[in-house]
């Protein structure tokens, strides 16, 4: 009893202890707020001697007393209030809440549902967390909110009133419509150091991301029409949370260059491999993907997705298509073959051609490291002869 009386205590006068008062019924040593205007409040037993509270003020319920024949609820603010009948106050509940809420102006945030002990100053557009509401007997909910600190320990910052905050709205991301089969959303880093938390708070520094990175964002969220905050990943883990000013959702320069490169390996490898020893249905498919490639080039509002999309499609396609080619994989497999036949002084020299011809199929069949490849083949095909 002694320590129920505590938290009830905290509530009222400061304290970070929340309790969850969900009886219907006002029971001893529950917190109870006014709901009638000018709600009289007998300070004698005699009933005689009186005074007015506050609609939305808040009490501890100390007991139950019958005074001439009717039942008066004992409260206490602290120090002994008075007498107050039932049907002038009711329950106060702490209704449990899991929420982004965002800070619409400098305000306070208090120590006690009656606004008497100023916790903290809050700075507009600040987020916290949620965990409490309470609904006071004016119809006014205050919220009980959080934040993490530098060492991400969750730490209570006091009651704020729900009119001087907004829900954090989150947001999907819009993938256009031509790319909505790809799995992700990317977009890169615009500014030099980016800051990445680890939280919406912006109290701890998780890592900085540099120029031009491209990340993919899992989700947004608005702050206001100015700042908002993106949820990002790399391809294999989350990194944390950036500021929508840190970020662009157009095509970037490095993505331009390296669209433009793959453009340029394409006619490399047209101008110097002869047609026949090409696989014509790949052939078809890479050159509607440079078609589509250039014209995400000449477009002048193209986005960091069609940069992302080409660079990953034409890539692999380019890749897939020198792989593909029939006659460096058949001289492989005839290689493999004569070998068995060759003369002892030439076969380790004929298993190393092959070794280093099967190595430059598979990793330099992107035209960046053409020239290695060209150079295995050759002498492949010179251990062969």
């Amino acid at each position: 009893m002694k320590n129920t009386k505590n938290i009830m205590m905290s509530i009222l006068m400061g304290g970070v202890a929340l309790s969850c008062f969900s009886t219907a019924e006002a029971s001893s040593n529950s917190l109870v707020t006014v709901t009638k205007d000018q709600a009289v409040c007998y300070t004698n037993q005699k009933l005689t001697k009186k005074v007015k509270l506050k609609k939305e003020k808040v009490y501890q319920l100390v007991g139950n007393k019958k005074l001439k024949g009717q039942s008066y609820y004992l409260i206490s603010e602290g120090n002994f209030k008075g007498y107050i009948l039932p049907t002038q106050v009711t329950t106060l509940k702490a209704q449990k809440e899991n929420q982004f809420v965002v800070a619409s102006k400098n305000t306070t945030s208090w120590k006690d549902l009656n606004q008497t002990n100023k916790k903290l100053t809050i700075k507009k557009d600040s987020i916290y967390k949620v965990k409490y509401a309470y609904r006071l007997g004016n119809g006014q909910v205050y919220y009980s909110i959080y934040q993490n600190d530098a060492k991400e320990n969750m730490k209570w910052k006091g009651y704020i009133a729900s009119k001087d905050i907004h829900l954090l709205k989150k947001e999907k991301v819009s993938v256009e419509k031509e790319y909505q089969k790809a799995a992700d959303y990317p977009i890169y880093v615009a500014v030099n150091k980016a800051q990445c938390n680890n939280d919406l708070y912006g109290n701890h520094k998780n890592q900085t991301l540099k120029k031009d990175q491209t990340v993919f964002v899992r989700c947004i969220y608005r702050v206001n029409q100015q700042k908002s905050y993106y949820s990002v990943s790399d391809e294999n883990h989350w990194l944390g949370y950036v500021q929508g000013k840190d970020l662009s959702s157009k095509i970037s320069s490095k993505q331009k260059k390296e669209l433009e490169k793959l453009v340029h390996d394409y006619q490399e490898i047209s101008s110097k491999i002869p047609a026949e020893s090409l696989n014509k249905k790949d052939t078809k498919q890479v050159i509607s993907f440079v078609h589509s490639t250039q014209k995400v080039l000449k477009d002048k509002h193209a986005s960091a997705t069609a940069g992302y999309y080409w660079n990953f499609t034409l890539g692999n396609a380019l890749n897939q298509w020198r792989l593909n080619t029939s006659g460096d994989e058949n001289m492989i497999q005839y290689a493999k073959k004569y070998v068995e036949s060759a003369p002892e002084s030439r076969k380790e020299q004929v298993k190393e051609a092959i070794k280093k011809a099967e190595v430059a199929l598979k990793q330099y069949a992107t035209v960046p490291h053409y020239k290695e490849y060209q150079k295995a083949m050759q002498a492949l095909s010179f251990q062969i002869q």
